[in-house]
């Protein structure tokens, strides 16, 4: 029975190959035959790339360049017909032509922004997140509030923060969503608040989801909260943000954790993070320092070097310990994974 089960997949792909390539048997070619609609040209060209069968392997690169080429005819067409499919290689083809087109593909994504199908609008928004346009974030916005499916809104928060750098006035609504019981919902909102890149982000995200219960969540908030305060490191320690003005310990610890890492990428010398570790006295206060130069490390290792010491057990609590051997872990592989870039750049 086990062999059976494993064989399955196997034997109805095999089965399957025959209907496709019957139900999705069209002349090869590209150019438009005699009497041919468009919608019927369009569905040919579509095919021949689309469907990944075997009959149109050397046909498929061909085509594909055919239809963007067309372009927007081509697209108004696609769209509503396939970008919404349950068949992935549908998908993954009209993506992979939609952004060859580029953003002269938006204003016919657009119309179907509100779709019924939440596959299309998933997709649609996406895209829009890719795509550079006048209409882009508009667009986008304006589903905010309004779209209510768990499918789509964590692509279309994906978007918005990718198309909605430097706009203030994006990180109210994005924040609405820091705390909604979706994961998703407060991971994209977070990764979006760090894509905008305004201060007022760095608020929500410090008293709200960096203690959030998942890991899948507090992490990306961390790197959000990085992301924004990294451009301007006057935002931290007195000149603005405080880390003790912070309302929870994992706020006060992300923003104790990027002064230091801030500091260390603007200088020389360390001396000052040995002398911090020894005055602070709760072990989460040495771990979010010891997580600071592990950061700072990363950013930039060769001149935050010798930082060595740092990364001794020499303090007694397990948290500042489990931190060390966590730093080193980092360290190592990020010099194995550069040793072997530099030595395959050389031919070794």
């Amino acid at each position: 029975m086990r062999l059976f089960l494993l064989c399955l997949p196997l034997l109805l792909a095999a089965l399957s190959t025959p209907v496709l390539a019957d139900k999705y048997d069209v002349p090869i070619g590209v150019e438009a035959l005699p009497g041919e609609t468009d919608e019927a040209y369009y569905h040919r060209l579509f095919i021949q790339c689309g469907t990944w069968l075997e009959q149109y392997k050397d046909a498929k690169p061909v085509a594909q360049a055919k239809l963007v080429e067309i372009g927007t005819p081509a697209l108004a067409y696609l769209v509503p017909t396939y970008l919404g499919s349950d068949d992935i290689r549908f998908r993954v083809t009209l993506e992979e032509i939609i952004n060859a087109v580029g953003p002269p593909a938006v204003p016919t994504l657009v119309k179907y922004v509100a779709d019924p199908k939440p596959a299309l609008r998933q997709r649609i928004a996406g895209l829009l997140g890719g795509l550079d346009h006048p209409e882009s974030l508009p667009v986008l916005r304006s589903r905010l509030g309004v779209e209510d499916d768990l499918i789509v809104l964590p692509a279309l928060l994906d978007g918005i923060g990718r198309r909605g750098v430097g706009v203030a006035d994006l990180v109210e609504p994005l924040a609405g969503y820091l705390d909604h019981g979706d994961e998703r919902l407060r991971r994209n909102a977070a990764v979006a608040l760090g894509r905008v890149g305004v201060a007022a982000g760095a608020g929500h995200l410090i008293n709200g989801v960096v203690d959030d219960a998942l890991f899948s969540v507090r992490y990306p908030a961390r790197d959000a909260i990085w992301n924004i305060l990294a451009a301007d490191s006057a935002q931290i320690d007195g000149r603005g943000i405080r880390w003790e003005d912070a309302n929870t310990q994992a706020g006060q610890g992300i923003l104790l954790e990027l002064d230091v890492a801030l500091r260390l990428l603007g200088t020389t010398d360390h001396g000052w993070v040995d002398e911090r570790l020894a005055g602070y006295q709760e072990p989460w206060q040495k771990a979010a320092v010891l997580r600071g130069v592990l950061r700072a490390w990363l950013k930039d290792h060769p001149r935050v070097d010798p930082i060595t010491p740092l990364f001794t057990d020499r303090y007694d609590d397990p948290t500042v310990e489990a931190v060390g051997r966590e730093m080193n872990r980092v360290m190592v592989a990020t010099l194995l994974a550069e040793a072997k870039a530099t030595a395959a750049a050389a031919g070794g």
